[in-house]
Formats: C-alpha cells, structure tokens, sequence
C-alpha cells in the first residue's frame, strides 16, 4: 500500500437510501486515482454509522491495494435491504447500493 499524501482534494456527493441522506465523499491523487472513501449517514450515530465507516476503510484499503474501482462498484451494487427508495429514477436498495451507484456516476465522469 502506498503512503497517503498530505493533502488530497476531493469530492462530496448527497444522495439518498432507504436510511435517508447518504454522504460520499471521494478524495483521489494527482493521477486522478481514488484514494479513499468516506461515508455519512445524515445524522444518524449508532450501528448505521459504524457500517458506513467500516465499508468507507474496506474500500479505501481495496483501493490503495490494487482493487479496480468497477470490481467495488459491481460487489456492490444491488445489495438489498427492507428500505428500497428512487434516486434520479434509478432504484436504490440499500446504503451499500447506493455507494455502489454514486461511485459508478462518479467514474462515468
């Protein structure tokens, strides 16, 4: 894994899941290659915050360790939950789900 640069520049995405507001934030190297991942959920603390923090570190190690962006995005895209809401007309079934689809707009881009 490589050293994390001191300053990384980056952007924030709002978006929304069956939990509510979903917040990632994506900062990447001069290359242009992702670097880390950050998520957050609203307001909430709790369980649901711990989730978005543990799958924001899985996917900034998967990252730095050779992991192609579109093998996290397929992994998780379509992951279900009992909360399913549209975004943009595109369902979303979970917070992992919508990771998946801003990650996916964002390497469109």
């Amino acid at each position: 894994m490589t050293e994390r640069p001191e300053m990384l520049s980056g952007y924030t995405i709002r978006t929304a899941c069956g939990c509510g507001k979903l917040y990632v934030t994506i900062n990447e190297s001069e290359d242009k290659n992702y670097r880390e991942v950050f998520f957050r959920l609203g307001k909430a603390g709790g369980c649901p915050m711990s989730w978005c923090d543990a799958i924001g570190r899985l996917i900034t190690f998967s990252l730095n360790s050779g992991v192609k962006k579109e093998q996290i995005v397929r992994a998780l895209s379509g992951i279900r939950c009992p909360n399913p809401t549209t975004v943009d007309g595109e369902q979303i079934y979970s917070c992992p789900d919508a990771i998946a689809s801003v990650l996916k707009r964002y390497l469109s881009e």
